[in-house]
């Protein structure tokens, strides 16, 4: 796999047809999950609607206007603060909106929207059944909210249903089924908060592209094939490492903390030899490291002289992630770290005599693949918006970091 050789040239209609696979996946993973799988349907109807009663059949009062994550936040303020630097709250950013005509294609957009803006009233244009034609067409939605949408993956996504708000167990040692906050708004706690099969609803796409035997989108059956899944002593759930004591920021390969913090990396170096060697072990990633085709993850080894300079024809470079053609239907190579295991990376081009340096290096590209994408649609013109393909491009660039960097001093004669 090399970054350079890598060309995507997708069209938006390939996009649509890998995304509208997600329409099928979640119902199979949760249909022995039945309050789990309603919760999900989309678009989510998530305030009242005028036929409805004022009431519930438990007398608590429905919600018929929608929640911005601002007002969620005048009570909970420390979600609300790690939300917004999320990439959930980013979710509807340059990157999709630069690539949407939902007026125009709205079938492509609500495609994206499944995961991206999944809310009823953050589409600008929805599925109405049509008398005329016997069947459903795509009409201008009059209730659409612009802030709701440009909200992303907000509060009211995951815990607002038809006025009723929903949320996980209180901490409490009392808990009840529903309760009563101080500005008088009635939670329904439900366990499914604190279940990695809630985050299955967009992280695992059953019914899409498979290259390799595997979906394009697997992380959530990766996690329940690893021990973390199965060791009920050492259960560990997506929202244990993602949303630790339940904040909100959701963490993943684009913060190197968080990175490091899952990772075992060691290394050893070989006077007598002059080899060294670099292991990542996926100690504590539920799933695979990394779990999408999206990320790259390079491990260079180079020799540097006594003045610092780079000695040619002496790097030696490993790729760690998962390569599919761009029609997605053949996977090139598949080097990702499973749970548990370990990648050994080996540097052995160290010149015989030279005094110098042996720097191991690990790069992560959290976007690599965005990064090539974008770069095509600007080349290609394949794009709504120049602009803002134009800044997410930007914005990927921005994203890769140095995750470890190790050197050994090399003896030599000169």
């Amino acid at each position: 796999m090399r970054v350079n050789l890598i060309r995507f040239s997708l069209t938006f209609s390939f996009f649509f047809a890998l995304v509208a696979g997600l329409y099928g996946s979640y119902s199979s993973i949760a249909n022995n999950y039945t309050n789990l799988s309603t919760y999900w349907e989309r678009p989510i109807k998530s305030v009242a609607s005028a036929n409805q009663k004022n009431n519930d059949n438990k007398g608590h009062t429905l919600l018929g206007e929608f929640f911005l994550p601002n007002e969620c936040g005048n009570c909970h303020s420390p979600q609300y603060k790690s939300w917004k630097t999320s990439l959930h709250a980013r979710a509807t950013g340059v990157g999709l909106t630069g690539q949407l005509r939902p007026h125009q294609d709205p079938a492509f957009a609500s495609s994206c929207y499944f995961c991206h803006s999944p809310l009823l009233l953050a589409s600008e244009r929805i599925l109405e059944f049509n008398k005329e034609t016997n069947a459903e067409t795509y009409v201008k939605n009059t209730s659409f909210k612009p802030k709701l949408k440009n909200a992303g993956i907000s509060c009211a996504v995951c815990h607002l249903r038809q006025g009723q708000i929903y949320g996980s167990y209180s901490r409490t040692k009392d808990r009840k089924k529903t309760q009563k906050n101080k500005d008088n708004f009635f939670v329904t706690e439900k366990d499914f908060f604190s279940d990695s099969l809630f985050c299955a609803a967009c992280h695992q796409l059953d019914n899409g592209y498979s290259p390799g035997d595997k979906p394009i989108i697997n992380t959530y059956n990766e996690w329940l094939e690893s021990p973390y899944s199965k060791d009920s002593k050492n259960k560990k759930t997506c929202q244990d490492c993602h949303m630790p004591k339940r904040e909100h920021s959701f963490l993943g390969i684009h913060d190197k903390k968080t990175v490091l913090k899952a990772l075992t990396i060691k290394t050893n170096f070989n006077k007598k030899t002059r080899t060294a060697t670099l292991q990542i072990t996926n100690s504590g990633v539920g799933h695979y490291f990394p779990t999408y085709t999206t990320p790259l993850v390079i491990v260079r080894g180079f020799f540097k002289d006594k003045r610092g300079e780079t000695i040619e024809d002496s790097t030696i470079i490993k790729y760690i992630g998962r390569e599919v053609t761009p029609d997605l239907l053949t996977e090139l190579s598949d080097t990702r770290i499973a749970p548990l295991d370990t990648f050994t990376f080996t540097y052995d081009k160290a010149p015989t005599t030279r005094l110098g340096s042996i720097i191991l290096e690990v790069q992560v590209l959290p976007d690599n693949y965005y990064n090539i994408f974008f770069t095509s649609a600007l080349k290609n013109k394949t794009y709504s918006v120049r602009e803002d393909i134009a800044l997410a491009l930007e914005n990927t660039k921005s994203s890769p970091y140095i995750l470890y960097r190790k050197e050994f001093k090399v003896q030599g004669v000169e």
